[in-house]
């Protein structure tokens, strides 16, 4: 086994961080949506513990990310053809992701309600309505690709 520097084995991170970024939609959507998020979160103010909880579940959204697109390539050049087992392996990666999104969309709401409010200037109930209709629409979703897979 050969033995890398520290260098070479840094360039060989960066460039795998720009494949899984420059190859991937999804994970182009997930820088995005942390950028904004961050953004909004240091023109808010929030707290440090609060920007600090923002930025991990960010970035754990785009790590999983990065996961599953690494793996999804090994399974796609193992077994080019679809492989039904390997299919199901492909699913339950992307259901990782999406739980992990569920995590950073709920405990966004959660940091971000109170500022929110204070600048829209409405009622505190409002937002409780917004977040169960998220949240009944992402079960919507979820449901209904499920329904349809089943057909």
């Amino acid at each position: 086994m050969t033995r890398t520097s520290l260098g070479e084995s840094f360039v060989a991170a960066t460039k795998g961080i720009y494949l899984g970024i420059s190859k991937d939609r999804n994970t182009k959507i997930h820088l995005a949506i942390g950028f904004i998020v961050l953004i909004s979160a240091f023109l808010l103010k929030i707290s440090k513990i609060d920007f600090i909880i923002i930025s991990i579940v960010c970035f754990l959204a785009i790590v999983l990310e990065l996961f599953n697109n690494c793996i999804e390539r090994v399974i796609n050049a193992i077994s080019p053809n679809h492989n039904k087992e390997l299919g199901k392996v492909k699913d339950i990666l992307a259901g990782i992701v999406l739980t992990a999104d569920f995590l950073a969309v709920v405990i966004g709401l959660l940091i971000f309600y109170r500022p929110l409010i204070k600048i829209l200037n409405i009622p505190p109930i409002y937002p409780l309505i917004i977040f169960t209709i998220i949240n009944a629409l992402l079960i919507a979703v979820i449901l209904l690709t499920y329904y349809l897979k089943k057909k």
